[in-house]
C-alpha cells in the first residue's frame, strides 16, 4: 500500500526523497519559500504541487494527505543561533505547521530538526501535539549511522493519533568505523572556517556565479540526509500499516 505525502519547509526535498526511497510514499504537494530551492523541487518532483510560503497557505484548501513531513527551521535552536528557541521568528514556524496538521489530521506526521531542539523547547513540541490528539515518539539519527563519514545528527519526530502503540526500537543502519575511513568529522573551528569559505568555492572559474554558489551551499547546508529520512520513513510505515489493518 502506498501513502500520499505533503511536505512543509521542503528545502531541496531531502526528507521526502528519503521517504520515497522506501517505495511506499508519493509526494503530492510541497511548501517552500526559497526561490532557488523551489527551482530544485520543480525539477525533481514534477508531479507535486508547489504551494510556496507556508504563511500564505490556506490550510482549508490543501489536498488531504496520509502523511505530512517537514524539516522546520532550526536557526533558533541551533548551537550557532541566538537561542530564541520556539519563540524565535523562524523555528517558531513550527506552530504554523501545527495549524495545518490540525486542519488536515493526517495519519502520521514526520518532522526533522537539529538535536538542540531537545533542550530548547522540546516539551512545547510534545505539548502541541498532545493538544491536537497526537502521541509522539522520536529518535536521533546521524548520517554516520546510515553509512556516511560525518555525524550530522538530527532528531526525527513521528506523531500519530493517540492510541497507537508500537513495540520495539527503531532500526538504524550500521555505524561507520571512522578510524578506517579516509574522511574525518571537522573540528568546530575548522568546520566554521570551511563553512565561511564554501560560498567562494566553485564560482566563476567553474562557470558558476557567486550568488548561485551561495544558494547551493545554503540549500545543501539545510538539507536532510535522505538515507536518514528513510529510517524515519520505515518506522512511520509501521504506524501506517498498523492503522490500516
Amino acid at each position: 500500500m502506498r501513502y500520499t505525502l505533503g511536505s512543509l519547509f521542503s528545502g531541496i526535498g531531502g526528507l521526502e526523497m528519503g521517504l520515497e526511497m522506501t517505495g511506499r510514499f508519493e509526494t503530492v504537494w510541497q511548501s517552500e519559500v526559497d526561490p532557488f530551492c523551489q527551482s530544485i523541487l520543480e525539477r525533481n518532483f514534477v508531479k507535486a504541487k508547489q504551494l510556496g510560503d507556508i504563511n500564505e497557505i490556506n490550510e482549508h484548501e490543501i489536498e488531504a494527505v496520509d502523511v505530512i513531513c517537514g524539516g522546520f527551521p532550526c536557526q533558533d535552536v541551533s548551537t550557532a543561533g541566538r537561542g530564541a528557541g520556539l519563540d524565535g521568528e523562524r523555528t517558531g514556524l513550527f506552530f504554523r505547521a501545527m495549524q495545518i496538521v490540525s486542519e488536515i489530521k493526517p495519519s502520521c506526521v514526520i518532522l526533522e530538526n537539529v538535536t538542540g531542539l531537545l533542550t530548547k523547547g522540546f516539551e512545547r513540541v510534545l505539548g502541541a501535539f498532545q493538544e491536537i490528539g497526537y502521541d509522539v515518539e522520536w529518535n536521533c539519527v546521524s548520517a554516520q549511522s546510515v553509512g556516511y563519514p560525518h555525524k550530522r545528527e538530527r532528531i526525527f519526530i513521528i506523531a500519530y493519533p493517540a492510541g497507537v502503540r508500537l513495540p520495539g526500537p527503531w532500526t538504524l543502519g550500521k555505524p561507520v568505523n571512522s578510524e578506517k575511513n579516509l574522511y574525518r568529522e571537522a573540528g568546530r573551528l575548522v568546520d566554521a572556517v570551511q563553512r565561511s569559505a564554501l560560498p567562494f568555492l566553485c564560482t566563476e572559474h567553474d562557470g558558476v556565479d557567486r550568488d548561485t554558489s551561495v544558494a547551493i551551499m545554503k540549500a545543501l547546508g539545510n538539507a536532510v540526509v535522505p538515507d536518514a529520512a528513510k529510517v524515519a520513513g520505515e518506522r512511520a510505515l509501521e504506524v501506517l500499516d498498523f492503522r490500516s489493518k
